[in-house]
């Protein structure tokens, strides 16, 4: 349960530091981080395993890619969460899975 509060508190924290990325509201960010997992989830266990010689090809950036499309979907979602550049919500994306990596670690 912590290590989903962490990811949380990551979350907001990576928001404060794009202009790319805004959200405001406990709620929204709440939800918008338990559908991110969900999405993500979801992701690997059907599309991630399909498209597992192209991660590995690529270094996951296909993953990258997943998740900045699951950051313009909650987008579409929430009304409080809004995302701009394609450019910064790429290097949003890519810090928040460094941090993931960091909090929830290799095995998922």
């Amino acid at each position: 349960m912590w290590k989903l509060f962490l990811l949380g508190l990551g979350f907001w924290l990576l928001t404060l530091l794009f202009p790319a990325i805004d959200i405001s509201g406990f709620w929204t960010i709440a939800g918008v981080i338990v559908l991110f997992g969900i999405f993500n989830l979801v992701y690997h266990l059907t599309l991630g395993i399909v498209l597992l010689p192209f991660r590995v090809l690529t270094f996951d950036f296909v993953s990258w890619l997943a998740n900045v499309g699951i950051l313009y979907i909650l987008a579409a979602i929430f009304t409080n969460f809004t995302v701009g550049g394609f450019f910064g919500v790429l290097l949003f994306a890519g810090l928040f899975t460094l941090v993931k990596g960091l909090v929830i670690g290799t095995n998922k």
